[in-house]
């Protein structure tokens, strides 16, 4: 599990038969930190839960249209990228959703090991950038 990181996501070439799980946590914060009315949240929560990827840029694209204010459509777009990105392991997060996973990656690596392993992982890799 994880937030979706790029040197999480790198280090699942290099360790064999894993599968990447977005973290709940960082999925919830990036979903109520997001300018949209409870119904879109709502909206997007099932969009997500049934796989609907139309949906969910749908539900994103017309508040986008529907708000003016550069800052909440930064925070709008961003979240859009974010579940792109991230799509496959909100999925695995919903298809292993029984054995009750908790926790993420980051509170398993140590803050000395983080560094070296992002490193070692985005060697030559650049951070993708968002929006």
């Amino acid at each position: 599990m994880g937030d979706g990181a790029l040197w999480i996501k790198k280090g699942l070439s290099i360790i064999p038969q894993v599968t990447f799980v977005l973290d709940r946590f960082h999925l919830q914060k990036r979903i109520k930190g997001a300018p949209l009315s409870p119904e879109r949240k709502r909206a997007l929560h099932r969009a997500l839960q049934e796989g609907n990827r139309k949906r969910v840029k749908a539900i994103i694209g017309q508040a986008l249209l529907e708000n003016e204010d550069p800052k909440k459509r930064a925070i709008l777009k961003e979240l859009l990228v974010y579940l792109s990105r991230n799509f496959e392991g909100i999925q695995n997060l919903k298809k292993f959703k029984a054995l009750n996973l908790g926790g993420s990656a980051e509170g398993h690596v140590s803050h000395s090991l983080s560094p070296v392993c992002r490193v070692v992982l985005l060697r030559g890799v650049e951070e993708e950038p968002i929006g």
